[in-house]
Order: C-alpha cells, then structure tokens, then sequence
C-alpha cells in the first residue's frame, strides 16, 4: 500500500511540476510578446476605455460607421484605412494593404 500512496503522489507531483513549467513558459512567452497588428493601438484603447460589452458593442457601430464612408454595409480597404486615420490613437494607425487582406 506504501508504495501504491508513493507512486500517486510521485505522479501527482511530476504533474504539478509539467503544468508549472507550462505555465511559466506562456508568461515568458506573452512577455516577449510584442505587438504586431496595425490596429493594435485601437484593441489597446478599446480594452482599457470600455467597461461593459454594450458599451463596446455600441463604439464599434460608431467606428464602422466612421470608416463606412459610403453606408453600404462592406468596407474597402480605403476606407479602412482613412477611417483609422481620423480615430485620435497613440501611435497613429497605419494600415497596409497586407493587414487588410
């Protein structure tokens, strides 16, 4: 029976220390972790200016409509691009036609 208790608790240990390890590797990972996408700027203010989903529901529909300069419900790549221009960001979002796409 010792040995049995031993042997789960040695397990119960190895897995621990496996999700332990794996745990630090993805905080390593999201530390070095830079931002990449162009409308990073934009997800960064969104985040940390809107408290309730309704209230980021009801910004997004101000931004699409901001960008759908044209009111037909799709977005081209021009207007994606002069619509981030005119949102007040920090850094100023520079979209590429290989973010777009």
């Amino acid at each position: 029976l010792l040995q049995v208790v031993v042997a789960v608790l040695l397990d119960n240990f190895i897995a621990a220390t496996e999700q332990h390890k794996l745990q630090q590797e993805i905080k390593i990972r999201a530390a070095n972790r830079k931002p990449g996408g162009a409308i990073d700027p934009l997800l960064e203010n969104l985040s940390t200016t809107i408290d309730t989903e309704k209230e980021l529901e009801g910004t997004i529909g101000l931004i699409w409509n901001l960008i759908d300069e044209d009111a037909n419900g799709s977005v081209s790549y021009e207007e994606v691009r002069e619509g981030l221009l005119k949102l007040n960001t920090t850094p100023r979002i520079r979209l590429t036609e290989d973010d777009f796409g």
